[in-house]
């Protein structure tokens, strides 16, 4: 069984990557606007550096009409930006947001202590999230094998009768009926516990860098 929380951070990674960017115009009525359009539709860019790079031969082909005068002058590169964009840039940075909330939970675990039945049940829904939002942003047809793998992963952690039982972050954890969940005897070692604690918190550290990449 592929690690839980490996699988999660897997999935921000992707779909943070899977982020369309676009070249935006400050115009004096309506302030920042994608002014480009590509078959009547905006012109979206699959990465940031793409972008970059259509918006400097862009402002380099009117730094040619203006040699040629055709053109007065050059247009400022400080009235365009590079940005996500925003409707899907702002579900990432949520889903992102939740997944910190999701692990901070899991950090709570002390020596002796018990896993909460809030921590499977928030992991399950979790991956739900992550599935709505591949299919809002279609990740879901552009990695298909990620997307597969995922629903599978949303189905191990459903609460249910009977048990299942995954690894997260290195943990193994039993998954059983209403979200309730039990562990091996790692949680009565500290020093796993403390190992285990340190490993969620670089997952944290990951997707906060994530974040700063939108």
């Amino acid at each position: 069984m592929k690690d839980i929380a490996r699988e999660l951070l897997k999935v921000a990674r992707e779909l943070v990557a899977g982020t369309r960017w676009e070249v935006q115009e400050d115009n004096l009525i309506g302030g920042w606007k994608n002014n480009w359009h590509e078959d009547d539709k905006p012109l979206t860019f699959k990465s940031k550096s793409e972008a970059q790079r259509e918006l400097k031969e862009f402002l380099d082909d009117i730094k040619g009409e203006v040699a040629r005068g055709n053109i007065d002058e050059e247009y400022d590169p400080d009235n365009y930006r590079i940005v996500p964009v925003q409707d899907s840039s702002k579900k990432i940075i949520k889903f992102l947001d939740n997944a910190i909330s999701n692990l901070k939970l899991w950090i709570d675990i002390e020596p002796g202590g018990k896993i909460q039945d809030t921590y499977l049940y928030r992991t399950h829904a979790w991956f739900n999230d992550a599935i709505e939002l591949m299919e809002d942003t279609g990740e879901d047809e552009r990695n298909e094998e990620q997307f597969k793998a995922l629903k599978q992963m949303s189905w191990y952690t459903m609460p249910r009768s009977g048990s299942s039982p995954i690894t997260f972050a290195g943990m193994k954890v039993t998954v059983s009926e209403f979200g309730k969940g039990s562990s091996d005897d790692v949680l009565d070692d500290p020093a796993a516990v403390d190992k285990f604690q340190r490993k969620i918190k670089r997952f944290i550290g990951e997707i906060n860098k994530l974040k700063r990449s939108l």
